[in-house]
This record gives structure tokens, sequence and C-alpha cells, in this order.
């Protein structure tokens, strides 16, 4: 009666109703606990205490092809957006947005994702032009700038010049060290004799953290360039930075001599207290921010060795100790290649009274042990996962201690936070524990056909896919190959990234290695790093941005507020009537009315490309076209936060061989079109034509235009119906243009002059990429200042290949046309005439088209002398690969050239939020 009048009180003061029990007797102490197992979308409030239904935020990760590219090497990604807490694809956003940034802060390259139960992919082209060193790369749905920025993908990725030396750098002797009680930086920045040296004097940019400076720096008498800058005690560290020119950055970080390891101590529930045993945690941070090796001893107040320690390679290890309050403990940690023998390190002083949780995981059993010399009334502990609650156990001390076992297949694969309470629910000890539960991932198996290929041999691979409640599910999986020479770092993975480092705050060292499965040690390891990195650093529970209410996006959308004519009157256009136009494949005609502040919402189709025109027109109730202005809304840029940091031999061995592997393939490249009859011809002089430079450096590369239409005619020509050139050029001169039209609205222009011989697109004398091909049609002849027509283009394989890099070589085509368009002032593409009254004529980003990844096939054909060479890093790329019924697939691809060891992963997300991931490799030989 006593329990079940307990138990009501307890469901009453907890606001439970309907919540499934579980009643748990401890035979060892003879304690009745009750043990509530929660509902999956979290903790049961009562009506009173119901929070607002409010989205969750959005986990974000980008599987990239690399760590490191070569200018001019495609960056390709899958992205993968999950529900941050319940880990399932999320169909919150449709829309994603992907950014790569220089490390002067400038937003490079621009994407727009499409997102479908999210999941996209694409590519970040890079161009030639880009200089060598560090760039960011970073990912975010607009329904995240509600939250922290906890929860953007941010990844660091090196971009290397083919053409540049690897090792062209600068040597310096830069030291800090102390100078009359005073930290400088100081030293000789020397550039090799067969070198061109930067200008009499160069910027050097200084980072160390918490401040930033830049310094001129003056050549001296022998060509070197001094260094010597005044530091504070507190700067033991500090990022040099310059450009030394022909597009090359150089960096380094220079850490003050001889300092000690920073050592820091994580009592396991926060602190030590008096005659209750504790597992501590220890942390050993190189001056390069790592971890680092150590051992050590601990020992009290009189010098008596308590216990050993030592840390694993990243820098963490643990040992127990039972505290003394009256006792001080310190740590002298050896130093075998310093100065001093060793360094003396305190411990946390020990509390005379508090509580310690202890958690370990025994079989299939979590075993949670509280003991305390404090607590004498009842006490809850909760356990939940990512904001989550799964299990509510309350119960009474006995003997100072408590203890309670939970299933581990009942709790989620991931960061599991149990949370201690007294019997006023105020906390008072808080852990962290990882728990393993293989119930919850996807198997992943692959085998190859054979364990070696040769050079160009084609490479076949079952995959199957197990574990999940229905193979279909797994649908989410994509595959690819890289040379182990030139391929990614591995610190990152699916795993890591999901269960992991998008759980905790603040940078993890090598976070994949805790995934490893060859790492024997990862699970004692992984239990250490979640006692280090602590409450401190858990993004749960998660915290909205005040005075931010985003709404998701479903995808493409316009949305801003319609002005009134009249000039200094405060309040919108009301109910004003309004006609959008949008010029992508095909023109799209949406319609609506402005509420009555002025406030529009379009909500509109998917379109591809990079931007596309558009034209917004506001009606007044009488049907007049008047003066109204429009302002729209834009995204707000999140901030840019830039690490700047040394870096790792790994990282340096990796760059070495992409641009080894790169300077090899241009080279191959380059003997090979002279060979074959791709080198420029001698310069063509055209006469008789007033050119503009742009024309005339046209003229030169693709060749005299043979029809020239200018524009003052193709205004003359232009009706009422008229929606851009393409319809002009089709209804007036096609006798020497036709249109060709597809299913989906796109239209391409051929010159007509032969068989199906393809025709390529020039604007101001630049050939256009694929994909802004579907703005020509629409642009307004008024921007226009000549059209020609140039009939079997000079070089067109060249160029052909140009527009398209992805095609093989041996089925470009040798024959084929161009038109090329000149436009008023060199406007470009974009360019607009002056709007008409109550109109807004611009232009809109899309979404980025998905890049088609080339993988060539081969015959034995292709064996011959002359083939051209085929040095890809990445071998093999895949985002959707679809298997069937039963969860399998087989996946043949061809190697290249590239001999030796190659990596092949695949990564696996089912619908139900399980994760897969496997590595393999293979060898090809010559």
């Amino acid at each position: 009666m006593a329990t079940t009048s307990f138990f009501n009180s307890l469901n009453r003061s907890l606001g439970f109703s309907g919540s499934p029990i579980s009643l748990f007797i401890n035979k060892h102490i003879g304690l009745i606990l009750f043990v509530f197992f929660l509902s999956l979308h979290g903790a049961v409030y009562s009506q009173e205490e119901q929070p607002p239904k409010v989205p969750n935020p959005e986990k974000i990760y980008l599987q990239l092809s690399s760590k490191v590219f070569a200018s001019g090497q495609p960056i390709w990604f899958k992205a993968i957006v999950l529900d941050a807490k319940s880990n399932v694809p999320s169909g919150l956003s449709g829309l994603l947005y992907v950014d790569l940034i220089g490390m002067n802060g400038e937003i490079l390259l621009h994407k727009l994702v499409k997102l479908k139960q999210g999941i996209g992919e694409g590519a970040l082209e890079l161009g030639d032009s880009y200089p060598a060193g560090r760039y960011l790369i970073r990912a975010y749905t607009k329904w995240n700038a509600n939250f922290s920025e906890n929860f953007m993908f941010s990844s660091y990725v090196n971009m290397v010049s083919v053409n540049g030396n690897p090792n062209k750098h600068p040597e310096n002797n830069l030291t800090i060290a102390e100078d009359n009680g005073f930290l400088k930086l100081k030293g000789l920045l020397k550039f090799k004799e067969t070198e061109e040296n930067p200008d009499r004097r160069i910027k050097v940019y200084l980072d160390w953290g918490k401040g930033q400076d830049t310094i001129s720096v003056k050549k001296n008498k022998d060509g070197d360039y001094p260094l010597n800058y005044d530091l504070t005690k507190k700067q033991s560290r500090v990022s040099v930075s310059m450009d030394i020119g022909e597009n090359l950055q150089y960096s380094t970080t220079v850490f003050l001599n001889d300092q000690l390891p920073d050592l820091q101590f994580f009592p396991e529930s926060g602190q030590l207290v008096h005659g209750l045993s504790s597992r501590v945690a220890v942390k050993a941070i190189g001056p390069d921010g790592k971890g680092i090796k150590v051992e050590g001893v601990v020992v009290d107040r009189q010098g008596k060795k308590i216990t050993n320690f030592k840390s694993n390679a990243l820098g963490m290890g643990v040992f127990f100790l039972q505290a003394d309050s009256l006792s001080m403990y310190q740590a002298k940690v050896f130093l075998p290649n310093a100065k001093e023998p060793f360094a003396v390190y305190s411990l946390p002083r020990v509390m005379a009274q508090g509580s310690v949780l202890n958690v370990f995981k025994n079989n299939k059993k979590i075993r949670l042990a509280l003991t305390s010399n404090s607590l004498t009334d009842s006490v809850y502990i909760k356990a939940s996962c990512r904001g989550v609650d799964y299990f509510l156990i309350a119960g009474k001390l006995k003997n100072k201690q408590l203890v309670v076992s939970l299933p581990d297949h009942q709790l989620p694969e991931g960061i599991i936070a149990f949370k201690v309470e007294n019997h006023d629910r105020q906390p008072i000890v808080e852990r962290l524990f990882y728990n393993v539960n293989h119930e919850q991932k996807l198997i992943v198996s692959s085998n190859f056909d054979q364990e070696s290929y040769k050079q160009r041999e084609p490479t076949n691979v079952n995959i199957k896919i197990s574990g999940n409640k229905s193979a279909s599910e797994a649908s989410n999986i994509s595959i690819m190959v890289f040379n182990g020479e030139a391929g990614k770092l591995k610190s990152e993975n699916i795993l890591s990234y999901f269960l992991l480092s998008s759980e905790l705050k603040g940078e993890i060292e090598n976070p994949g290695y805790y995934f490893n499965e060859e790492n024997s040690d990862r699970l004692e390891d992984l239990d250490a790093l979640m006692l280090t990195q602590g409450w401190r650093s858990y993004k749960y529970p998660v915290q909205r941005k005040k005075n931010v209410a985003l709404i998701p996006e479903e995808g493409l959308s316009l949305k801003g507020v319609v002005k009134p004519p009249l000039l200094g009157k405060k309040n919108g256009a009301s109910n004003v009537d309004l006609t959008l136009a949008t010029f992508g494949n095909e023109t799209t005609i949406y319609s609506q009315t402005a509420d009555s502040l002025g406030n529009f919402f379009f909500q509109m189709d998917d379109a591809y490309g990079k931007r596309i025109r558009i034209l917004l027109k506001a009606m007044g109730k009488n049907g007049r076209n008047r003066n109204f202005s429009f302002s729209l809304d834009s995204a707000k840029t999140p901030k840019i936060f830039l690490k700047n940091y040394s870096l790792s031999k790994e990282e340096e061995h990796s760059i070495n061989q992409v641009v080894r592997l790169g300077k090899k393939r241009v080279q191959a490249e380059q003997r090979f079109d002279m060979l074959n009859g791709f080198n420029d011809l001698e310069e063509v002089v055209v006469e008789d034509y007033l050119l503009s430079p742009e024309m005339e450096a046209a003229h030169k590369s693709f060749g005299l235009p043979d029809v020239i239409i200018p524009g003052a005619i193709l205004r003359e020509k232009e009706e009422k119906w008229s929606y851009g050139l393409y319809s002009i050029l089709m209804f007036n001169y096609s006798d020497q243009v036709w249109v060709e039209q597809f299913p989906d609205g796109f239209m391409l222009a051929h010159i007509i002059g032969g068989k199906d011989e393809p025709t390529l697109l020039a604007i101001d004398g630049e050939l256009l990429e694929k994909d802004q091909y579907e703005l020509v049609p629409y642009m307004p002849p008024g921007i226009v200042e000549q059209v020609e027509l140039i009939k079997h283009a000079k070089f067109f394989k060249k160029q052909y290949l140009r527009v398209f890099p992805e095609t093989n070589p041996l089925d470009a085509p040798y024959m084929g046309h161009i038109i090329s368009v000149y436009t008023k002032d060199g406007v470009g593409i974009l360019g607009s005439e002056k709007p008409a009254p109550g109109t807004l004529d611009t232009s809109m980003q899309v979404i980025s088209p998905v890049k088609e990844f080339y993988s060539p096939k081969y015959s034995s054909t292709d064996a011959l002398t002359n083939r051209r060479p085929d040095f890809r890093s990445l071998v093999h790329w895949d985002a959707n690969l679809t298997v069937d019924d039963e969860g399998s697939t087989s996946v043949e691809f061809f190697n290249g050239d590239v001999i030796g060891e190659h990596v092949l992963v695949i990564e696996a997300i089912a619908n139900d939020g399980r994760i897969g991931y496997e590595e393999k490799t293979y060898r090809v030989i010559p």
C-alpha cells in the first residue's frame, strides 16, 4: 500500500500519464526502484507545462571526395541532413546552402543544393586561378539560423597548385622566446635563390587566437626578412601567414620554446569527494594544440605515490583515486626530452561532501552506481540522448549508494547523458557515456572479385546492406574510390560525425579513430573522451536564438514588400495584384495579391542553373501601372568563423602527393596533346573589321564570323509576344538558326550548316559554361550589341572539351559551330534594360544543377601507346547508389593509370536513421 501511494504521488508530481513503467527490486541492497521508460519523443509534460511544438534543428554532414584538391579539380560532395534529435533524415528543409570560403573570410563559391528527404549532392568547381592554401567548406539550412552555429557543418580542405612546388616556402627560424622578461616572436624569413623574391616589403599576418595583427616587414641587405614582434605572456603560439606570389600562400605556427604540455584533470562526476572512489580522466595537450602521450604518478601531500597514469596518443587517459579531503594531490609528469626531468601539476581540490556517479558497461547492461555522502532523500536519474529522455529512475540511497542497470539495446547508439537530481529536482551530478548499440547500425559488407587489378582494368564490387528493418529502407548509399597516395585524410566519416562530432562542441582530434573496430582500445579511449569533453561541450538541450523566427525553406521562394508610389507613405501598398515571371528552362508565371501591409510570398517551382532572370510586376486596384517599388528579403549570411593552424605531417604528405600526381598528369596530357595535334596554331590577323578587344580576342580563338546580326536589327524585329533572344532568332533567321526544344522546357540553339554538328555559346568573347545555357533564350534584345554566327569554328574539339570537360576526348567532335553574343557595355548574360514603372527586372540564385561524374570505360583498344593519360585521384563516385529488395547491389568501375593502394568507402543511412560505414583497400599494379 505504501509502495502504491509513493508511486501515485510520484506520478502526479512528474505529470506522467500512461507512461510505461518498470518496477525493479535491487536484490543486493533490498531497494525498490521505479524505472520509467519514457516516450521516444521526449519527456512527458502536464498540460500546463506542455511546451510549444517547434521543429528540431537539423544536423548537416557533407561527405567530401577528399581533403586535398588540385586547382581545377571538382570537390564532389553528398549532403545528408538529419533531425538533430531523432537522427532520421529530415524532411523539413528543401534547400541547403554550401559555401567555399577563403582564409581571408571571403565566400568564393556559393551553391544552392536541392534536398529530398534530407539528401542532396553537388560539386564545387575550382578554377585554376584559386591560390593554393587552406579553405573552409560550410553548409547550413535557413531553418538552422534559428539556432546557434553548433549545427552548421564546417570542414577545412587544402588546395594545391600543380604548377607550383609543394616545398616552395620560405625557410624560417622563427621562435617565441623570452627576451629580458618579455616574449618576442623573432627570426628570419629566407627565400631560396632559385625563387623570385617578393617585394622590398611584405605583409605578414599574425593570429594568436584571441587577437590579430598585420605587420610590414622590410627586406634587409642580405635579401631576408627579419621579424621582431613583441608578444604578451599569454601568447604561447602564433600563426604566421603571408602571400608569396604566384598564387601561393605560406603559413606556419610558431610555439613557445620549451613550452610544457597543458595537463587537465576531470573527475568522473565533476569533483573529487572525500572518502569516495572516483575515476579521473587526464587530458595532455602539446604546444600545437594536439593531444600528446605522457606518463606520470599521482602523489599526496607528503609526496607518497598513490597511483600511476598515462595517456594515449590522443593525450587522454584514466586512473582511479579514493580522495581524502585532508590531502592535496599533485601529478608528476615525466619529460624525457625537456631540460627538467618532470613537471608538477595540481589536481582539483577535494570536496568534503558531494556525490559521484560511476557509469560503465557490463555485458549488455549499463551499470549506474551513485555514491553520496550528502544525499539522504529520494533521487532521480534521467537518461537522455540528444535531448530526448529515455529512462527516469526514482529511488533512495541505502548505505550511501544506489545501483541500477539499464539494458543497452533500449538506448540508442550515441552519447547518453545521465543526470542526477535531488528530491527537489535540482541537478547534482552529470555524466556523459557513449552507448554502443549494434542493433541500431546498418551492416555494410563488400567484396572485390580480385585482390589486385591492372591499370585500366575493371573492378567489380559486390555490396550488401543489412541490419535494418527493411533492406529497401537503406536507399541513401554513396560509394567513392580514391587512390591512397592522394586520397582524403582519414579523420571523419558518417558514423563519427553524426554520432560524435556533431554532438560535442570544440574540435575532436581524429574522430574516426573511435569507430575503427581495428583499434582495440577505442571504447576505453571513447569513454575517456566523454570524461574530458564533458557537459561543457555537449550541444543539448538545444537553445534557440532570441528574436529570430525563420521558417523552413521548402524550395525556391521570393519574399518581400511592395511599396506605394507616394513618397513618405509609411504603410505598404494595400491589396496590390502581383505577377511574377521566371525565365528558366521554361517561362513560368505566378500571381497573387499582396496583403494589407504590402507583404508577398511566392513559392516557386524548382529551377536549376546559377541564376535566372525574374520579372515582378505590380498593378493597382484599377489595373493601372503605377510607380510601385519593391523590397526583396534576402537571407542573412551566417557569421564566418575561421581557424588558423599549421599543417600536420599527414596533411603535408598528402598535399605533396597530390602535387606530385598533378604534375605527372599535366605533363602527360601536354605530351599527349602535342602528339595528337591539340597545340594552338599561329596567330590569325583579322582585317577590315572594327573590332573591340573582346571581339579581336574571340576571333583569334573561334575564327571569323560568317553572319553578323547587329543588336539594332534584333530590336526592330522584336514583337510584343517575344520573350527574348531565341524567339527573335527562331522566327526571323530560321535559315541560319534552329532552336531545339526539349520536354522539360530547355532550349538549345543550333547553327544550320552541318549534320549533327554541335553548337557552343559564347558571351562577350568567353565560352559559356553548360549550366548557363538555359539563361540565353531569355536575354532581352535591348542589351545585345551584336550576334555573330561562326560556322565550323577553329580548334572546335579543344573548345568543346573546355565546356564539357567530362567528355572522353576520343568521343569529342572535331567540327562544330559557335553563336557569339556581345552585350552593351559588357553587362553579360544577366544584364537587363531599364524596367518599366511598377516592375522589377532582376535575377535570383536558383538550385545548382547536379554535375555528372565522368567515369571512363576502357576496352582492349585503349592499350595503344597514344592513349590519353588517366591520373585521376578520385577513381569512382556515386552519391546515389541503389540496392535491390534484399539490400544487394554490384558496382563496376575502371581504374586509371595510378598504381598502388586504392581505398573504397561506402556510407549509408536508412530512413529510420540507422547508419552504416565500411572502408576497404585494394591495389592497382602495372
